[in-house]
């Protein structure tokens, strides 16, 4: 697997996006080889018991955004060690949502709620406010679409990811074939381990279709047509440990603006090369933590 299939395969079994990183360059991939915890942590020089642990979907720039926290005179005053972690959708517990396991989680709502209904007695959205670049969900086939969807859909080898929380590749290409109004029964669906898989069984044609963002097209060769699913997918919020106070906040914000950065560029469609420097990374409502 190159690196730049790696990194797509990796931020699409996110979000959701998983689902996203088909046109990075080699030189521009910015993911760490994890250890079997999928973390990473450094000390900030003061003899503290305190820690901050922040979940994100994807590991980006994870060891960056550890560092830069690790750096903050602010949260050096208060914590001894920061965390970035990076677990799959399903491997986040309840008890880690009840027990305030982490300091910040990135996800969609539905997925914590539905493992912990009081979800928002514990988290709220971090401010300022993080929002994600909206991004387009297409259906992607070998063969041009016909005059209506579900005939299109009926009898096709529909490809989907074995992940009953994917948004991209398994909520929305469902709900999309109840609306052609297509039965489970009138097609094939085949399930495969991870978006990769899922990919490479489409370029294959070992199926028909497969749903992805606008990203996939480019790593396609050969003709290939597309019908919009959804204009308005999301990977999710960002959410912080209602104990966490605004200063603090403040400083985890500041830390994520490369994860960021990234994210909403490669939801755009419009990354070509990722580089970390401060001139170059998105505000994103920098001005309310002034003063």
């Amino acid at each position: 697997m190159s690196t730049k299939q790696y990194s797509l395969a990796l931020l699409v079994s996110m979000v959701c996006i998983v689902c996203l990183g088909a046109i990075l360059t080699r030189q521009a991939t910015p993911y760490v080889k994890l250890s079997n915890y999928s973390t990473y942590a450094c000390e900030t020089g003061a003899p503290l018991e305190k820690r901050i642990k922040l979940h994100l979907a994807a590991p980006i720039f994870i060891k960056t955004i550890a560092e830069k926290l690790c750096q903050s005179k602010l949260i050096q005053q208060q914590y001894g060690k920061v965390i970035v972690s990076w677990k799959a959708r399903d491997a986040i517990t309840a008890a880690d949502i009840t027990d305030t396991e982490f300091s910040l989680l990135i996800g969609r709502k539905h997925t914590f709620t539905g493992l912990v209904p009081t979800f928002d007695a514990s988290y709220k959205l971090l401010e300022p406010r993080v929002n994600f670049t909206q991004y387009k969900v297409y259906w992607f086939s070998h063969e041009p679409f016909k005059n209506t969807l579900h005939q299109q859909l009926l009898g096709k080898r529909i490809g989907v990811i074995n992940d009953k929380v994917s948004h991209t590749h398994y909520l929305l290409p469902l709900t999309a074939l109840g609306q052609a109004n297509v039965h489970l029964e009138q097609v094939d669906l085949r399930y495969y381990d991870n978006a990769y898989k899922l990919y490479e069984g489409f370029k294959t044609g070992e199926i028909d279709l497969i749903s992805s963002g606008a990203w996939f097209e480019q790593e396609v060769d050969g003709p290939i047509y597309k019908s919009l699913i959804t204009a308005d997918a999301n990977i999710g919020d960002v959410f912080v440990n209602r104990q966490i106070s605004k200063p603090i906040q403040c400083e985890i914000f500041k830390g994520i603006q490369p994860y960021i950065h990234f994210i909403d560029q490669l939801t755009q469609n419009q990354l070509t090369q990722v580089k970390v420097k401060s001139q170059s990374m998105q505000s994103h409502n920098l001005k309310d933590c002034d003063g």
